[in-house]
């Protein structure tokens, strides 16, 4: 497999960090039919991690909190259903409004996939060659109709015994998934059946594509693709791009007999009143499609899942986002249709539109400036009104290799940039970030069991502060992503040198909604040299500073503060999983953050704001982190950039907390050898010494250095 990776850079004022996985695959041809076997163990091979750590000046920005009172909902279709309506061959159901906002987190559980025809206690496991098996009938289109499914069927997987996987999609599906088969495992005893070809794959699910049905979407407007995954959860009806060729897949879902059960083509033009509303248009027919979803759909939406996915422009030949980039042209890759299963199977509402005010999208180039972020922060204050200002997720991240940046010279604006304003808003609206990049098979996983709770490493600190000794702490990151946790941080964990020195490894709990099962593996597997902390912001990451009102930003939080909400949303999370330390905050920290902070995590936190220096506020510790060490193997360059941090950012301390990325236990040791050779030639008579976030918190309070603030 080809992994290719970017990590995307920090913001020097706004200070929010983030990595993308974009994992693709070779094409190649497959056939054959099914066969049966049962699941069995397979080596893994590590993935090989590769990034750079880049920095953006300081960015502004004038937004404003848009509020529209609107609710919405569709008709229902399948084993139950509370509404139904009559659908005409021609698909002509336009949804229903549902004004009830009556439905949770879960949101409306009517419609359940009809199983019928498929074998009970049983894994199908399609491949990736399979899928591309397709003939004439585009990648991504199978891939869409795949994934679609695959969250449908999963979604009730307790229930039926019944589980659809692609395999292998990432290096590590193979683990993952013979963890999901252990005792007590939702796959445990599931015998597997193996899709070797698309034909294959239509026949076995013949009936649950003539159940479900079609919903087309309009490859001249392709932010119906996300309004069709949205209807997708809700209803059922399967997203298939309107194509009058005779060798698409619509024609050939037709052959079988799939109906149409609702037809988004030439519904949004941009103009007048929104199709099937009393919506004035917002003069782009991408953003009326999200207000239209948001009228129709999003009150039985879950309250907690959003997903910021690329809509449908990378699958469309002939649009231009499609012919000038190449990263579209790779089913698998950075248009992350893959993670789709997941979103459908939580219900979550789908989106794509851009964070960035001050021009106009690549893909909406007529539309009046500001128009896409002001139709995002309708969406999320939909959500937020649904539940009362509680945090939400949100499923994904900017499409920064596709839209809306630099790269590919599709707009002005920096990647990091763009990530900078879209955590900003996220924050401003109460949603942390699960960073959706090409995590496959997550609509299985999510339905791991774990345990009540879990015990962390040894916590306990014995040792006494020496004013002679240097305290070495790596922050082992950057975690904040499922795709990244389920790869590189297990790969990391797989190193055969781990245990060898104290370590402190950092994930954001929140993930343990999608991924539950890595949390459960990672705290089994703990040495006596291994403790566990959150990764980036805490439960997930978010840029703190916009929890609050503050004038003095460019972009200032108009909805109440939000950090009592975010306190109430972390607590369980670091309860259950025995985490009391952050250990990277990224933002301009305040007495506000570290008050909000010492909430949920007392022992104290790290951070990347090198104005402020060591704090400890009321006992807990605050302190700076360098931001990155560079690659493994550059060690005694990386050794220097350490010493350096040390005598100037971190003068008149014995301290020295550092950022990593996605480094092993075995590339650690090496560069801590480097630096005690390198540091010990300058600073003769000093030891250095790693130790593990528990230890080097309490040293700092046991030195008395820095600022006290009580």
């Amino acid at each position: 497999m080809k992994n290719n990776k970017k990590k995307l850079g920090k913001i020097a004022m706004l200070l929010i960090p983030m990595m993308l996985l974009t994992c693709c695959g070779p094409r190649q041809n497959a056939s054959s039919d099914v066969s049966q076997e049962n699941s069995g163990n397979t080596n893994v091979s590590d993935v090989i991690t590769s990034e750079s750590d880049l920095y953006s000046d300081l960015l502004s920005e004038n937004m404003t909190s848009d509020q529209e009172n609107t609710s919405g909902s569709s008709t229902i279709s399948g084993t139950k259903s509370q509404t139904q309506t009559a659908v005409s061959s021609a698909g002509g159901n336009s949804g229903n409004n549902d004004n009830s906002g009556k439905f949770g987190v879960d949101g409306d559980t009517s419609f359940q996939i009809n199983v019928s025809g498929l074998q009970k206690n049983t894994v199908y496991s399609v491949t990736k060659d399979a899928l591309l098996s397709s003939g004439k009938i585009m990648g991504h289109d199978v891939l869409r109709l795949f994934v679609s499914l695959q969250g449908l069927i999963n979604r009730d997987l307790k229930k039926n015994k019944i589980a659809l996987i692609i395999e292998p999609y990432q290096s590590s599906d193979t683990f993952w998934i013979n963890y999901m088969t252990k005792s007590g495992a939702p796959l445990e005893n599931m015998k597997k059946v193996k899709i070797t070809s698309f034909q294959s794959f239509l026949d076995t699910f013949k009936n649950q594509l003539k159940s479900c049905g079609m919903v087309l979407w309009d490859p001249d407007v392709p932010s119906t693709a996300n309004a069709a995954a949205t209807v997708c959860g809700l209803d059922g009806y399967l997203p298939v791009k309107y194509d009058e060729d005779s060798a698409g897949l619509q024609a050939k879902l037709e052959q079988m007999g799939v109906p149409v059960k609702m037809n988004l083509r030439k519904r949004f033009t941009g103009k007048g009143i929104i199709y099937s509303t009393k919506i004035a248009s917002t003069g782009s027919a991408k953003c009326d499609v999200y207000l239209w979803a948001m009228e129709k759909y999003m009150n039985r939406c879950s309250t907690k899942y959003m997903v910021y996915v690329a809509d449908g422009a990378s699958c469309v030949t002939d649009n231009v986002i499609y012919q000038k980039d190449t990263d579209s042209r790779d089913a698998f890759g950075a248009v992350n249709l893959v993670s789709h299963d997941y979103g459908i199977a939580r219900r979550a509402f789908f989106y794509d539109l851009s964070p960035v005010s001050t021009e106009a999208p690549c893909d909406d180039l007529k539309q009046k400036v500001g128009t896409d972020i002001q139709t995002m922060k309708k969406l999320f204050q939909k959500r937020y009104d649904r539940t009362g200002g509680d945090f939400g997720c949100m499923i994904g991240f900017p499409p920064w290799q596709l839209k809306y940046t630099k790269h590919n010279n599709w707009g002005t604006v920096a990647d990091t940039t763009v990530e900078a304003l879209f955590v900003q808003v996220c924050t401003m609206y109460n949603m942390y970030l699960d960073v959706s990049f090409t995590q496959s098979n997550s609509s299985v996983y999510y339905h791991y069991p774990l345990k009540s709770s879990y015990k962390n490493g040894n916590k306990a600190v014995t040792e006494k502060f020496d004013s002679k000794t240097i305290y070495i702490y790596y922050h082992l990151g950057d975690y904040d992503a499922s795709a990244w946790a389920t790869n590189q941080l297990w790969a990391a964990y797989q190193d055969s040198s781990r245990g060898k020195i104290p370590l402190t490894w950092a994930v954001n709990p929140g993930l343990s909604d999608r991924i539950p099962m890595l949390f459960d593996y990672m705290y089994s597997n703990l040495t006596s040299n291994d403790t566990i902390c959150a990764s980036d912001s805490g439960i997930g990451y978010i840029s703190p500073q916009y929890l609050f009102k503050d004038d003095r930003l460019a972009d200032a939080r108009t909805l109440p503060n939000g950090d009592q909400k975010l306190i109430s949303a972390s607590k369980p999370y670091f309860a259950k999983f025995d985490m009391d330390i952050v250990s990277f905050i990224i933002s301009k920290m305040s007495n506000d953050c570290y008050s909000t902070y010492q909430s949920f995590a007392p022992k104290g936190s790290f951070h990347y704001d090198r104005s402020k220096p060591i704090t400890v506020y009321k006992g807990t510790p605050y302190v700076p982190t360098k931001n990155g060490v560079g690659n493994p193997g550059n060690y005694e360059e990386s050794a220097k950039g350490m010493y350096e941090y040390l005598i100037t950012t971190m003068k008149d301390t014995n301290f020295l907390a550092t950022r990593t990325i996605c480094w092993k236990p075995s590339e650690l040791i090496l560069l801590t050898e480097a630096f005690q050779k390198y540091a010990s030639q300058h600073m003769p008579g000093y030891t250095f010494k790693v130790v593990n976030a528990y230890t080097f918190l309490e040293m700092v309070k046991q030195s008395g250095q820095g600022t006290v603030v009580s």
